[in-house]
């Protein structure tokens, strides 16, 4: 014991003594044995982020370099190109159903409210597709199912053309909505497991988008070429002139020879002959026309045809690479994805399911007012400030334009800026368009509703992709989580122009602005609650150890989050009260 304490008074020498090495020696030996633990965990931390490191640094390369140097960045590169292809297919085949509706209805011989629920029939197809793909997308190769979904598309579109029964003609857009839930799903997982250690991870995503809107800008054009045509008003009166014209000399002439037969002879049998005659010969004629015209009819309605069976084509080549990926990348994806660690388990239960829901509480209602922007703006502005459906198409494509424009600058713009960042500026921009929007309307300002609502599409093509990357942030967003994402986005598409549409119809067409502005709000406050709670989630994971970040944390998070909400949707109460008030107000003043 005495021996020790010696030593330990050795190791603790007075500064203007000299240590001489073998204390030098045993003192670093007791900080090695003291920190041992720790440096380990260090140690494994630094590797963690120098794999991190070495991905930040391989973007700093040009992209020729990586595409030569890197095999893994290669075959992802790839991959990325197939999914740009495949986003536009997908734009391209739904994209194809709006101009072809009214032919399809004469096709099945349906009247148009039936064939309006084609439409629906996809909606259907598609949960269908995100539901199954979400479940069983870790237990099969996720290749194959994109196969399985860009198959599907090309086989219904071979088929619907020549489905003349209208139960026939349902099933097949339910299988096609199926193709879509199940590569929409798919597709979306497969790049973010790739792609979300990629700086530049936005681009890429907003590129897939951005190819999804030009194959559905594109399609109608193309599908144009080939829907049945209406006779023109003048040839339509040429072909009626000369059917009375000719049915009148046929009679004409029947009728001389009978009138002279009955004149100059008594033999009524032949008189009827002559009669039986001329009507058969005015009747077989009529029976010609009508022929014609049914054939001509068929002709035209047969060419829909040519239309899908381009789409199928170009489906079925596409289809090819994904089915060769399900043999090669499959490796390369298993390999990716164990030597990944994630993060991501570390949050409590609690914490994902609140940022869940934030995420598809905010694409339901964006993707349900894009929906009713597309479907039912035209009819708005028509009804409720009388301009005509070329003005309203106007605006519309206008709307459309501005969306692309949006997509293309973000995928410039997302090269130095995070998603959340991104969202953040553009969701700011969104609700003053939004704002500017809803007083034009309330003051019948034309001028600055071409203004806000170009504004409108600009910024809100972002939020879908962006909204997808942010969610990676605190979750794995594959199969399971990219099907639920997509889901609530399909229920939003279907509940919120329903919703629109009754209260158009039964209340009048203004309630279009107070939902619109509802949703814009709800949407704002959403972004920023989900800022909110990734802040702390950030502090919490770096400064709390242990048991603290999952349960003082996490209860702190979420106790704050309810107080943030309820006040939140307190005050969008109040304000829904008052403009309901303006609105009654502004109207008894008119």
């Amino acid at each position: 014991m005495q021996k020790n304490d010696d030593f330990d008074q050795g190791v603790c020498m007075p500064p203007a003594e000299i240590p001489s090495e073998d204390n030098v020696l045993i003192s670093s030996a007791h900080i090695t044995t003291a920190d041992a633990i720790p440096e380990q965990n260090v140690l494994i931390d630094n590797d963690i982020k120098n794999q991190e490191d070495d991905a930040t640094s391989n973007t700093k390369q040009s992209l020729r370099e990586r595409l030569v140097k890197d095999d893994i960045f290669r075959r992802k590169f790839i991959l990325w190109i197939f999914l740009c292809m495949s986003s536009g297919i997908l734009g391209w085949v739904i994209g194809q159903l709006g101009p072809s509706l009214l032919d399809l209805k004469e096709i099945t011989n349906c009247r148009l409210e039936e064939a309006s629920f084609f439409l629906t029939s996809v909606f259907i197809g598609y949960l269908m597709g995100a539901i199954i793909s979400g479940a069983i997308y870790q237990r099969m190769n996720p290749f194959l199912l994109i196969f399985l979904g860009i198959t599907a598309l090309g086989v219904t579109s071979a088929a619907i053309p020549w489905s003349s029964l209208y139960g026939v003609m349902i099933s097949m857009h339910i299988l096609k909505g199926f193709g879509f839930g199940v590569l929409d799903t798919a597709g979306n997982s497969v790049f973010i497991s790739n792609f979300k250690h990629e700086k530049g991870i936005q681009s890429y995503l907003h590129a897939i988008h951005l190819m999804f809107a030009v194959g559905g800008f594109l399609s109608p054009i193309a599908t144009a070429q080939f829907l049945m045509q209406d006779l023109p008003s003048t040839q339509m009166d040429e072909n009626l002139n000369f059917t009375i014209y000719r049915n009148t000399s046929l009679l004409s002439t029947s009728s001389l020879p009978s009138n002279l037969f009955i004149k100059y002879s008594t033999d009524f049998s032949k008189v009827q002959y002559a009669l039986q005659t001329a009507n058969n010969s005015n009747m077989t004629y009529n029976d010609d026309l009508h022929d014609r015209n049914n054939t001509e009819h068929i002709q035209r309605r047969s060419v829909l045809y040519k239309a899908y069976l381009i789409s199928a084509v170009l489906c079925f080549m596409l289809a090819i690479p994904f089915l060769c990926m399900c043999f090669t990348n499959n490796k390369t994806y298993k390999e990716e994805k164990s030597k990944q660690m994630d993060k991501k388990a570390e949050l409590p239960i609690r914490i994902k399911f609140s940022i869940l829901f934030l995420m598809c509480l905010f694409l339901g209602i964006d993707n349900g007012m894009e929906d009713t922007f597309f479907g039912l703006f035209n009819t708005f502005v028509v009804v409720q400030f009388g301009w005509t459906k070329k003005s309203g198409s106007y605006i519309t494509s206008l709307y459309w334009a501005s969306f692309a424009c949006g997509r293309l600058s973000a995928i410039f713009i997302g090269r130095r800026l995070k998603a959340s960042k991104l969202l953040l500026y553009y969701i700011n921009v969104f609700l003053l368009a939004m704002i500017g929007l809803f007083v034009s309307t309330m003051f019948a300002f034309d001028i600055g509703i071409w203004i806000f609502f170009p504004v409108i599409g600009f910024s809100a093509s972002v939020f879908f992709p962006s909204m997808f990357i942010w969610t990676q942030d605190f979750l794995t967003v594959a199969g399971k989580v990219s099907s639920l994402l997509l889901i609530t986005a399909a229920l939003g598409s279907m509940l919120n122009p329903i919703l629109i549409g009754y209260l158009m119809d039964n209340d009048g067409s203004i309630w279009f602005a107070y939902i619109i502005l509802a949703d814009g709000i709800v949407m704002w406050i959403m972004v920023w609650v989900t800022t909110y709670v990734s802040s702390y989630v950030k502090k919490y994971h770096v400064g709390s150890k242990g048991s603290d970040w999952r349960h003082e944390g996490g209860h702190f998070i979420l106790n704050n989050f309810q107080i943030f909400a309820f006040t939140n949707c307190l005050t969008v109460y109040k304000m829904a009260r008052r403009l309901g008030n303006f609105s009654v107000h502004f109207r008894f003043t008119e």
